[in-house]
């Protein structure tokens, strides 16, 4: 697959013109935050009265991010989701932003991100056991979602390389965001008024 460049005229310091090529990795990255973005959106308006809903959502998110988990300490683990210039769960998951702020904690070490996010979809799983939690699932989704943000935004704009299987992990934390928010409403166990 080859990749071809867009190119533009732009003026440098001696206001003569030369060329500047832009890739379309942009281009692709843009698309995909607003296909993310759609697709929360039509998964919630589909998940958000079926019960096992959490659960089918968890369950994904589990699967991906062991895979990446492997990714991250396997020599030579199979990069199945890299799709595109671009798009390299390789390229995040191996940057120094896989690890949670580089913190080294003494009893875990320095954890992955992936470990992270498997810590919180199995939470979300325990806890939707019981519907009475409700409310818990979505206080621990509200705070995962910045980090989920920043990390995108880290994706996107800093390392400019998509990790797909990231951004579908994403994509089931704001499914279960939604979905946890809308079943508290509904057993009147969370109140929110405006």
């Amino acid at each position: 697959m080859s990749y071809l460049p867009l190119t533009s005229l732009m003026e440098n310091d001696d206001n003569a013109t030369t060329p500047t090529t832009i890739t379309a990795t942009a281009g692709i990255m843009y698309l995909t935050l607003i296909f993310n973005v759609y697709l929360i959106w039509r998964c919630y308006l589909i998940l958000m009265f079926d019960k096992h809903a959490l659960r089918i959502c968890t369950i994904t998110g589990i699967i991906l991010l062991v895979y990446l988990l492997y990714m991250h300490y396997g020599e030579g683990a199979p990069n199945i989701c890299k799709i595109a210039k671009g798009m390299d769960c390789e390229v995040a998951n191996k940057s120094k932003y896989a690890e949670f702020f580089g913190i080294s904690v003494p009893i875990i070490g320095k954890t992955p991100v992936s470990g992270i996010g498997i810590a919180y979809f199995v939470s979300v799983i325990l806890l939707s056991k019981n519907a009475k939690y409700m409310p818990h699932i979505f206080l621990i989704s509200v705070v995962a979602v910045p980090l989920a943000l920043y990390l995108s935004y880290v994706q996107y704009f800093v390392l400019q390389s998509v990790c797909l299987f990231c951004e579908i992990s994403k994509i089931m934390i704001g499914i279960i965001t939604f979905v946890s928010l809308h079943q508290s409403k509904k057993l009147g166990l969370l109140k929110i008024e405006m």
